[in-house]
């Protein structure tokens, strides 16, 4: 326990994209193609505005629910989501690049002897090529995609099970991303937070995620480390 902070932290959970690595993946252009399917499936168009692809899916499994469309279609519609994201996220993935420092940012929480988590909403196979081409797949105890959880972020399972994977307490542990939705969970939950400025500015990130610290670099997180272990 910190004498200072009254708080242990035992782990650091990161997200991927925005976070650790700039994924280039065509976000416009993916959730236009999921719109234009699920539309003609009879989803009203209202359920799938402004908000990240797998929300709007669960927002249309909702409705597709509520007029009695079987288990079975469900299946098949994920299932074509699931194909039509992977297409964008495997071109997405030869292109992507680490962001700066961020191996030797890993490397110092890791001489901490902090546990390091995953969560990301990527898929399985997209998450697995990305930390292999950037050479950080090593710093990861657990590594949470979309494919090993039942509900994905902001949800609380997905929170959880990296948690639980690190054989943790949510409020041992600190975790950084650059969205809300990577917040909403761990915040509830008592984990520490970082956000990432980058897509979102500090103003934002402190407003709608009530983060608890942000950042513009990533080396900046070692200093906030610091505080609760030493």
């Amino acid at each position: 326990m910190n004498a200072k902070t009254g708080r242990q932290v035992k782990a650091v959970v990161f997200d991927l994209d925005g976070t650790l690595i700039e994924f280039k993946i065509d976000y416009v252009n993916a959730r236009e193609s999921v719109k234009n399917y699920l539309t003609s499936l009879g989803v009203p168009s209202e359920y799938l505005l402004n908000q990240p692809i797998f929300t709007s899916l669960e927002k249309a499994v909702n409705y597709l629910k509520s007029i009695k469309t079987s288990e079975k279609g469900i299946k098949k519609i994920k299932d074509e989501i699931n194909k039509i994201v992977c297409e964008y996220e495997c071109k997405a993935a030869e292109e992507t690049s680490l962001k700066p420092n961020a191996r030797e940012v890993l490397n110092t929480i890791r001489k901490f002897n902090l546990k390091i988590g995953l969560f990301t909403i990527n898929n399985r196979k997209v998450t697995e090529r990305v930390l292999e081409k950037t050479g950080i797949r090593e710093f990861f105890t657990s590594i949470v995609t979309r494919d090993d959880t039942v509900e994905i972020k902001p949800s609380e399972a997905h929170f959880l099970k990296v948690v639980n994977d690190l054989n943790v307490k949510p409020d041992e542990t600190i975790v950084v991303g650059d969205t809300v939705y990577d917040f909403q969970a761990p915040k509830k939950l008592g984990a520490l937070t970082i956000g990432v400025e980058g897509l979102y500015n500090a103003d934002y990130l402190k407003k709608e995620g009530k983060v608890d610290y942000t950042i513009k670099e990533l080396p900046e997180i070692i200093e906030i480390i610091k505080k609760y272990i030493i």
